[in-house]
């Protein structure tokens, strides 16, 4: 699952790169196409990116609980 959510946030990714210039495509039904692919990625990527964040914080946390010297430290972790 991991592995799909990272090539979906590629995908969104390249897909703002390419809406970020009208003129890589041939014509507005590829153009409406690709806006309405990168509007539904949308909210999985933003919801992804808020677990990945989540995770990370998750991962300092332990790791300040794993090193703390003293229960005061480790309540703070």
């Amino acid at each position: 699952m991991q592995e799909r959510l990272e090539q979906i946030e590629e995908r969104y990714e390249e897909l703002s790169e390419q809406l970020s210039s009208r003129d890589r495509f041939p014509d507005q039904a590829a153009y409406t196409k690709a806006a309405k692919q990168h509007r539904a990625l949308g909210d999985i990527v933003t919801i992804y990116r808020e677990v990945k964040a989540m995770n990370e914080e998750l991962a300092g946390a332990r790791e300040m609980y794993d090193e703390a010297d003293d229960d005061e430290m480790r309540e703070m972790a």
